[in-house]
């Protein structure tokens, strides 16, 4: 667990560990897996390699016990895969726009109208993940103090999600 808390916060400030993290960070870069599930299948592989030539399969349960729990403690503190959608209602369209279009990510712009005032207004729809989520209400709040937002855990994202 206190390797997995190491690795996490480690890749939460942009760092690694070494070893099969570098790849595992890479690999996360352009595929939508969770850090921990490629550096536990890729230790993985390494230590029943281990075993098949030691003949220790004892020793290699209990390895691979460690590197699972290490893996999911380390996917709980490094946030980067859990996406979340952000709806921003506001009269600030155009500003906020420019902030997040920075971002690197799509933004689609929706008209609205109030049901009670019958007000219309711009909503701004953007996903996102978690790690980068501080950053977005960090420009909401500058740009637009008086912003509706709602946000909402995303099971899932179909196209085009990162920008190239």
């Amino acid at each position: 667990m206190l390797v997995g808390i190491g690795c996490g916060f480690s890749f939460r400030a942009g760092g690694s560990s070494g070893g099969f993290d570098i790849l595992g960070s890479i690999i996360t870069k352009f595929r939508d897996f969770p850090v921990g599930n490629v550096v536990v299948s890729l230790n993985g592989l390494v230590i029943l390699a281990a075993a098949y030539f030691d003949k220790n399969w004892n020793l290699a349960l209990a390895s691979m016990v460690s590197i699972y729990v290490t893996g999911k403690v380390l996917d709980m503190i490094h946030i980067s895969h859990s996406k979340v959608t952000v709806y921003i209602v506001t009269n600030r369209t155009d500003e906020l726009l420019q902030h997040l279009m920075g971002l690197q990510r799509g933004v689609t712009k929706i008209k609205t109208e109030g049901a009670y005032s019958h007000v219309e207004k711009d909503m701004l729809m953007t996903v996102t993940t978690r790690y980068e989520l501080a950053e977005l209400q960090r420009i909401i709040r500058t740009t637009d103090p008086q912003a509706f937002v709602n946000i909402v855990e995303t099971v899932g994202v179909m196209g085009s999600f990162r920008k190239r």
